[in-house]
């Protein structure tokens, strides 16, 4: 049998964590190659499908505000504004990179919105 490199390995993230997300893995047409992303939903297994915001600077959208985070990365202000979801086998290290957490406040918008 052939190991797995571990950055192929799929793992379940938290509701409310922050990634940097491979785009590809959306299966949509995103013109960004990464695009930040916060987790709303995760099935109980790797055979489901995990639920996400898109985060874009284009603040003229229509959704939730979030604030610039430079200690992740996000130094512009943004709008969470897209759902989408991927398939839980491809939420990989190789896929995706964790940010951090969003506040509970936070998280309980985009949650009312979307979720």
């Amino acid at each position: 049998m052939i190991p797995i490199d571990p950055l192929d390995e799929p793992f379940l993230p938290e509701v409310g964590d922050l990634y940097w997300a491979n785009s590809e893995i959306f299966g949509s047409g995103d013109k960004e190659p990464t695009r930040p992303v916060v987790v709303i939903e995760t099935p109980p297994d790797e055979l489901g499908r995990i639920a996400v915001v898109k985060r874009t600077t284009d603040t003229t959208r229509k959704g939730i505000p979030h604030d610039p985070m430079p200690e992740v990365g996000l130094n512009k202000p943004g709008v969470f504004a897209d759902f989408t979801s991927t398939e839980a086998v491809l939420w990989t290290p190789r896929n995706v990179r964790r940010l951090g957490k969003l506040s509970e406040e936070l998280l309980a918008k985009i949650l009312e919105r979307f979720g």
